[in-house]
């Protein structure tokens, strides 16, 4: 709402009275772009969620289709031949053409990686705040002069966008103490532990505990008998 409020007040006595049927029929199409744009990030999401497919093949299988519609567009109209004419005529521009399909490219992959890997709702947020950004450093950089009503929409596009991000911080923490909760209610519903009864240890001089029942007792290693060593010290005598 604040890019098209934007839109709509730049200052249009500067345009001639003959031009207005041509800025009503360019508003239509900018609205109808802006429905028609509504219906392919869900679209595209869907896609996603259904066949799993990568970054790399959305990329390759939507330009496909793109290129097979506006060529049937450009044959129907005739201005395919009309640009095709001019490049020849200008084969300087190949270059310019280059850098704008690289750069077109790869902004295309981050758009379909917000998309895969975010959602629909991230994207447009990303994208709504990097055009309007980019008119404020066109604004700044160029110089240009701007209406009441235009900073009025600037004001409303950063409301938005500080009240998207304060709603969402809200209802994350939100979530965060209703599972705080739930973990403190568990824990004093929680039956607590029977300490188990320490066991009985032996003092210096107090008698052996008897063994329990069905334990079987200790039998003292047996004693060696006195009379083995009687040869041994019969050898050492007749030795001497």
């Amino acid at each position: 709402l604040g890019i098209i409020m934007f839109t709509f007040f730049k200052d249009a006595g500067k345009a001639a009275r003959s031009q207005a049927k041509t800025q009503v029929f360019g508003l239509c199409l900018a609205l109808l772009s802006l429905v028609m744009d509504g219906f392919v990030g869900p679209a595209q999401e869907e896609i996603f969620s259904k066949f799993s497919p990568s970054t790399h093949q959305m990329m390759y299988y939507v330009n496909g289709w793109a290129m097979v519609l506006l060529a049937v567009g450009l044959l129907i109209t005739g201005d395919g031949f009309k640009a095709l004419s001019f490049t020849l005529k200008h084969p300087s521009i190949f270059s310019k053409m280059f850098q704008f399909g690289l750069m077109s490219a790869t902004g295309q992959f981050f758009v379909f990686f917000l998309v895969r890997s975010f959602s629909a709702l991230t994207l447009v947020t990303v994208t709504t705040t990097r055009k309007f950004f980019t008119v404020l450093a066109s604004i700044f950089w160029f110089k240009h002069s701007i209406s009441t009503g235009q900073w009025a929409s600037v004001a409303l596009v950063f409301t938005g966008l500080a009240w998207e991000e304060t709603s969402k911080y809200i209802t994350k923490q939100r979530l965060r103490m209703a599972k705080d909760a739930e973990a403190r209610a568990a824990a004093v519903a929680a039956p607590a532990p029977t300490p188990e009864a320490p066991a009985p240890q032996e003092t210096e001089g107090s008698a052996p505990q008897p063994p329990a029942e069905g334990a079987e007792a200790e039998t003292p290693p047996a004693a060696e008998p006195e009379g083995e060593a009687a040869p041994e010290e019969k050898k050492e005598g007749d030795g001497n």
